[in-house]
């Protein structure tokens, strides 16, 4: 069978489970969030946020220890930041 669009209603077409939202905590990216917000809204969808980074450094830093406190410091700023759009997305989702 064909609908008035033109797509067969046999099609099984897998609905989203979820929406997965990168982020590099840009502006850019906060628009990305508020759009997966309000997709979750109309679709019931929970959304999963995603930021990677590299750790970096080499024997010696590490050695010195100069590697873990940077990345200590790296983790603390994620985690502000992380905060900062769990404050937002409350307010967003009411």
């Amino acid at each position: 069978m064909v609908d008035d669009i033109g797509f067969t209603k046999d099609l099984k077409i897998p609905r989203m489970k979820q929406l997965l939202v990168p982020t590099d905590f840009s502006t850019c990216a906060d628009n990305a969030i508020d759009f997966a917000v309000q997709s979750s809204k109309m679709f019931s969808l929970p959304i999963t946020l995603v930021h990677a980074f590299d750790l970096r450094g080499d024997i010696y830093t590490d050695y010195m220890g100069i590697n873990k406190e940077f990345n200590q410091s790296l983790l603390r700023e994620i985690r502000t930041k992380i905060a900062g759009i769990k404050k937002i997305m409350r307010v967003l989702i009411k």
